[in-house]
Formats: structure tokens, sequence, C-alpha cells
């Protein structure tokens, strides 16, 4: 019994080492070390959300990342994260329809368009885009109408759905109607021997009447039916919109069925999850008409500008009290294995260098920026960091932005012959944290390993 215990605790041991060093390789951009790593360590821990999170977030397609998404809520049904990627994997799949769609719809097959739409509208039932195409690609005006309303519910302010609107009441007004106009035709001779009915010419007045009326009514709408749809579509959709005369534009969304009211609200909060992951049927109920296509307002989509966050990697440390000005370079982990013991190992710079973790976080931002270094013969550049005191300050740079700190504390932790438990203690302080931090950490004494010196700073505020 104790020998099960203690192999299910070396297994979800060594699966958190695992784990640390697959979200730094993730963090770092080197997605299949990162999946290798986070596979590596669920199959020593099948329950461990935080590796199937991460994991959502290196592999490489939509249903992998919606696996590892409901595996985290099989687990965890609570987890927000895991809810905002898969919130995230819709939109995404619906983004990617209403492409679909418009492209569909720009090249004429307006059937394919109306199915990809309405399946990005199941998807995403608030994407302003998605109606606003739909409303040209379905057959009846009524169809149309409530494609508009559907905008208008969801963007008050949209010119393209009130322009659209606007036409089709105006083309319903203008909507000629044609009575079949009275003939006078002249009564026939009669000759001497030949009597001619009455009621035989009334019919053939009416007949003539009604096939003058049939061909006026054909002239006029032969006429005027171009110029309404010209009229309509000059009035609803940019020229840009159709790539050739006749043929309406489409945009491409997700889809829901037509309604008067407003589609429940579905964006709750979307957040991308992990390192730089997730963290994406047909029915429409539309009648299909052999009329003549009504042309569909077409709206330019105006691209998203998603704003990249600035990052500032540690560059250059300076220490005033110990003399210390020294480069930051990248240290990055490796793993070993030692006797069926998994451990993370962090590189340490040679040179007279501090080396900042892979993985841990840059600075000015919410996390735990790690930077080690020697204190040993060949690279001592934190030979004196036992000498700080807290309260003094310590400047780290980026490039020539540079940020402050101030030393709040300075810890001497037993490391050599020490039991596991004792170590992983240890090791909690150069892992992620919840507010903005800088740990420095080297060996003590010189050219010893016996201890880590550990020094906790915080930001200086204004």
């Amino acid at each position: 019994m104790n020998e099960s215990a203690g192999s299910a605790n070396t297994s979800v041991q060594g699966a958190d080492v695992l784990l640390r060093a697959g979200i730094a390789a993730a963090r770092s951009g080197r997605r299949e070390h990162a999946r290798d790593l986070l596979i590596r360590a669920l199959k020593q821990d099948p329950r461990n959300t935080l590796a199937w999170l991460w994991l959502s977030g290196v592999v490489d397609r939509p249903e992998q990342q919606r696996e590892c998404l409901k595996q985290v809520l099989a687990l965890d049904p609570g987890n927000q994260a895991a809810r905002n990627g898969l919130a995230l994997l819709q939109r995404q799949e619906a983004a990617h329809l209403v492409k679909a769609g418009i492209a569909a719809a720009r090249s004429g097959r307006r059937e394919h368009a109306r199915d990809l739409l309405i399946r990005a509208l199941k998807q995403d039932p608030r994407n302003t885009l998605a109606w606003l195409w739909l409303s040209g690609v379905v057959d009846r005006p009524e169809q149309q109408r409530e494609c508009l309303k559907q905008v208008l519910a969801l963007d008050p302010q949209n010119q393209a759905a009130r322009r659209g609107l606007a036409s089709l009441e105006k083309a319903e007004e203008a909507k000629p109607v044609f009575a079949a106009p009275a003939v006078a035709i002249e009564p026939r001779r009669l000759q001497v021997g030949h009597a001619v009915p009455r009621r035989r010419i009334s019919i053939r007045r009416v007949a003539l009447g009604t096939l003058l009326g049939a061909v006026s009514l054909a002239i006029a709408l032969f006429v005027l039916r171009p110029s309404l749809a010209s009229y309509f579509v000059g009035l609803m959709s940019p020229p840009s919109a159709f790539s050739s005369p006749g043929t309406a534009g489409v945009a491409t969304a997700p889809l829901t069925p037509l309604s008067t009211e407003a589609p429940p609200d579905t964006h709750s909060n979307p957040a991308q999850v992990a390192s730089s992951t997730a963290i994406s049927s047909t029915g429409h109920g539309l009648a299909a008409s052999t009329d003549t296509p009504t042309p569909l307002p077409t709206a330019t989509p105006q691209p998203t500008v998603t704003p990249t966050p600035i990052v500032y990697p540690p560059t250059r440390i300076v220490i005033p009290p110990i003399g210390v000005d020294a480069p930051v370079v990248l240290a990055r982990s490796r793993i070993t294995d030692t006797g069926g013991v998994v451990h993370l190992i962090w590189d340490v710079p040679e040179a007279s260098s501090a080396g900042w973790h892979e993985g841990s976080a840059p600075l000015g931002v919410v996390g735990n920026t790690v930077i080690n270094g020697h204190n040993w013969p060949q690279g001592a550049v934190f030979r004196d960091l036992y000498r700080v005191q807290p309260g003094e300050t310590i400047t780290l740079y980026s490039g020539d932005v540079s940020f402050l700190y101030t030393i709040t504390e300075v810890l001497l932790l037993h490391e050599a012959g020490q039991p596991w438990d004792v170590r992983q203690a240890n090791a909690a302080y150069i892992q992620a944290t919840d507010d903005e931090r800088v740990t420095l950490f080297t060996c003590y004494p010189y050219g010893s390993i016996q201890n880590r010196l550990i020094v906790i700073a915080r930001p200086m505020r204004p």
C-alpha cells in the first residue's frame, strides 16, 4: 500500500516538473517540444487540468484544441479559462464560415453561400456581418427584411442595414399595378346571309382585350423591372462588393434562424488561454424561390486591429550596493532523468552575465521575472549578492527602458542533501506568481552548491 502511494506521489511530482518545462517551452514558442512535455506530464497525471489547458494551446487542429478544453471542463466544470477557450474557438470557426460564405456569394453560388452563413450564425448569432450578407442571398423580400432587422438590433447605427431597409420599402411602394386596358374593337360588317351572333363578337372582344393587356404588362415588366433592380442595387450595395454585374455580393458569418427578436448574447468575455493558444448543419428554414433574386446589400468589412502588446525582456541588471552592472541573457531549461526521477535544470551563463529564465515574466507585467547568476570561479556575477539588504534598489533594463525595484526579502535556503519536499519548496520561489516581482538566485557560499540564496524585489511605484 505504501509502495503504491509512493509511486503515485512520484508520478505527480514528475508530472509537475514536466508541466513547468512544457509551459516554459510554450511561452518561448517551441510548440512541438512543449507538446511532447505536456503529453508526457499527462501520461503520469491524466487529471492535471493545467496540463490539458496548456496542451490546448500547442496542438495543431481546432478539433484537438476542443478535445483538450473539454477534458478540462470534465475535470473542472467551472473552469472559466476553458469556457472562454471554447467560446473563442466557436467565433474563429464562425469567422472562417463567414469568409467562405462571402466568397461563395461573390462567385454567384447563392445557395452554398446561404448555407455557410447560416452555419456561421449558429456558431456566433451576434455576427452582424453574417446577417448583412445573408440578407443578400435569401430569396424573398420579407427574409431580407428580417436579416436587416437583426443587424439593426445588434448595431442600431449600421448604415448598410438602414439603406437596405429603405430600399426595400421604396421598391414595395414603387411596385406598379397594371390593369388590362379597354380596347375598342370596330364591329365587323355583316354580309348578307352571314349573321354573326352577338355573343361571339363579345367573346372575341374580351379575348383580344385580355391578350393586349397581357402584352402591355409583359412589356412594362420587361422595361421597368431591370430599372427597379438597378435602383435597389445602387442604394443598398457599394459597387466594390460585386464581382460582376448582376451578381449579388455576399458576406460570410455564423447563422441563426431568422427572427424579429435580437439573438441571445453568446459573447461572454472571450479570453485566450495558455501560451499562444485557445487559451472554434444545415437547416435554415428559408424557402427557395424561382424568382429573379433581389440584389443584396453588401457591406465592406472593416478590419479588426488587434494591438500587439509590447514585451520588455530584461537585457541588463544594475545592483549599485554591490557594484553589479552586467548583461542579462536568456537561460533555457532542460529535462534530466536520474535514476527514474525527472529533474528540470536551468542553464546558467558561464561568463559574467545573468540568465533570465525562459518562460518567466518579462519586465513590467504581473508575474515572476526570474534571473540566475553564478557564484562560482568561472563567472561570479552574483558573488556578492548575499550582501544586499531589504530596502536597497535594483535597476533592470530592457534596451533603453529602465525598471526600478526595491529589495523586500533576502533568503538563504538549504538545498544539497535535503529531502524532495524541501527542494520542491525551495523551487517554488522561482515559479509563476500572481504579483509583479523579480527573483534573483544563486548558490551560496562561493564555489559551493550547499545552499540557495534568494533575493526578492518588487517594483518601485512613483
